[in-house]
C-alpha cells in the first residue's frame, strides 16, 4: 500500500526532529486556536538516538520484516523506510502534530521541514496521489489516496487530513456532530491558507505556549481546555445546558505537558493555567500551609 510510505517518513520525522526558526517566534506554523498540540524537539532527540541505533531496536526490525513479508509493500515505502532522506524531508527538523476545529470537522495535521522541495515533490507521486500539485503564491498543494492533503513551500511540508468533529468525543455522532464532507478543494485552500500563516495568528504570539516549546525538553504537549469544551458544547448543548455557566469555569484555561527521555528515564513537568473565574475559585478555598 503506498501510503505506507508517507506514514514512514512521518514516523522517522517524529523520531529524528529538531528546532527550526523561520515563521512566528518558534518557527512552528501553529494555529492559536488549536485544540491540542504535540511538538517534538529533535535537537534534543537527535543527539540522544541516531537512526542507525533505531535500525537496531527490535521494533524497527519487526517492522522491517512485517513489510517485507506484506505483499501489498511496494518497494518505495521499504526504500524510505530503511532511509528516511531519500523522501526529501528534513528528518533532523522539528515536527509537529496538531488538531484544530473547522466548522462539524476537526483537521488533523501533521508538519515539518524540508531538505529538498524537488525530491519531496517526487516521492509523493510515487506514494500514491490524486491528479497533479495546485500551485498558488509559491504553495504547492496535492492530493493522496484517501483525501488526504499535503502542502508545501520551497522549506516546509505539512500534511492534512479530517474526521468528524463527534469523532473526539464518545457517542458524538448520535449528539448531531455526524461528519460533513469536505471536499478536496476545501482541504487545499486550508492547507494554502496554514501554510501562510504569520504573527497574531500563530500560537507562539502566546508567551505560554512559545516558553513550553523552548524550554529544551524532548517533547511536549498543549491543550487547550476552553476550545475543547467549546466544541463539546456544539455538538452536546441539550446536554451541557445542565451545567449553567460551565463555559466561564473554563474560559482561558491550558493544560501544558514537557516531557524528558533520558536513559531509560521519563520526567515530566505539567503547568495549568486558568481564567479569572476558576482563579477565584482555588483563592477561595485555597488549603492551609501543612506545619
Amino acid at each position: 500500500m503506498k501510503l505506507r510510505a508517507l506514514f514512514f517518513t512521518l514516523l522517522a520525522s517524529l523520531v529524528l526532529a529538531s528546532c527550526g526558526n523561520k515563521g512566528g517566534k518558534t518557527g512552528l506554523l501553529v494555529p492559536k486556536d488549536a485544540l491540542v498540540v504535540i511538538h517534538v524537539n529533535g535537537s534534543s532527540l537527535s543527539s540522544k538516538l541516531s537512526w542507525q541505533e533505531i535500525q537496531q531496536s527490535q521494533w524497527y526490525q519487526a517492522v522491517q520484516k512485517k513489510l517485507q513479508s506484506d505483499q501489498h509493500t511496494d518497494s518505495v515505502a521499504m526504500k524510505i523506510f530503511e532511509n528516511p532522506e531519500l523522501s526529501g524531508v528534513d528528518v533532523k527538523s522539528d515536527l509537529v502534530y496538531y488538531a484544530v476545529n473547522r466548522g462539524k470537522n476537526v483537521l488533523l495535521v501533521a508538519s515539518g521541514k524540508l531538505a529538498d522541495a524537488a525530491k519531496f515533490e517526487s516521492f509523493l507521486k510515487q506514494a500514491g496521489t490524486t491528479g497533479t500539485p495546485a500551485v498558488k503564491d509559491g504553495i504547492n498543494t496535492i492530493t493522496m489516496e484517501g483525501r488526504a492533503v499535503v502542502s508545501w513551500d520551497k522549506n516546509r511540508w505539512l500534511a492534512l487530513g479530517t474526521i468528524p468533529a463527534g469523532g473526539l468525543m464518545a457517542q458524538g455522532d448520535d449528539f448531531g456532530m455526524a461528519d460533513v464532507t469536505i471536499s478536496s478543494d476545501t482541504l487545499r485552500a486550508y492547507g494554502q491558507d496554514l501554510l501562510g500563516l504569520k504573527g497574531s495568528k500563530l500560537l507562539d504570539a502566546d508567551k505560554r505556549f512559545a516558553d513550553l516549546v523552548t524550554d529544551g525538553k524532548d517533547l511536549h504537549v498543549w491543550f487547550n481546555t476552553e476550545a475543547y469544551f467549546n466544541l463539546a458544547m456544539k455538538g452536546r448543548m441539550g446536554m451541557l445546558s445542565m451545567l449553567g455557566n460551565m463555559g466561564d469555569m473554563v474560559k482561558d484555561n491550558i493544560a501544558t505537558y514537557s516531557i524528558n527521555f533520558d536513559n531509560g528515564k521519563i520526567t515530566a513537568d505539567s503547568r495549568h493555567y486558568y481564567g479569572d473565574k476558576m482563579s477565584s475559585i482555588f483563592k477561595k478555598y485555597e488549603g492551609k500551609a501543612v506545619s
